[in-house]
């Protein structure tokens, strides 16, 4: 739905709010389900298929704690429940990545810095390139059979 929408406006990037703490847990998830196509497309920019709007993350480097107190003081919006459609380990990986954060100051950026060396070797092996087809249900690309919006939708 995003890359739809952001086609149907004429934009060159869409910015997604993808954080710190979203991308260390997504490393530690990809590396957990030996998932290495995911491994090597998880970067800054985002379109390795030319199929999608490349996707840029201006937030990455930031934790989620400093993104919403940012928007806190500047009187945005902030949607403080969790996401509903987050399951799983997602949230042990959250738990204990914020455990050994509070311990170590700095591990999440270096599981990310980690993730960011290995990912060209990833990609040379041809390992991050993963198929993109066409979604079943709406007909715009994904990587699977259906995207997540036809997904969730559902």
């Amino acid at each position: 739905m995003l890359n739809k929408a952001a086609r149907l406006v004429g934009a060159t990037k869409l910015a997604v709010g993808h954080n710190l703490d979203d991308e260390a847990q997504a490393v530690i998830l990809n590396f957990l389900r030996g998932d290495m196509a995911r491994a090597g497309r998880l970067k800054p920019v985002n379109d390795t298929s030319g199929e999608f709007v490349p996707r840029v993350k201006p937030f990455r480097d930031l934790p989620e704690k400093e993104v919403g107190l940012y928007a806190i003081i500047n009187g945005l919006e902030v949607q403080e429940s969790e996401c509903p459609y987050a399951k799983g380990h997602r949230f042990e990986i959250r738990d204990f990545l914020n455990q050994v954060e509070s311990r170590h100051p700095g591990t999440k950026l270096q599981v990310l810095a980690s993730s960011d060396r290995i990912a060209p070797a990833i990609q040379k092996l041809g390992l991050g390139k993963g198929g993109v087809g066409k979604c079943k249900g709406c007909g715009e690309p994904c990587s699977q059979g259906t995207c997540k919006a036809c997904e969730l939708w559902k």
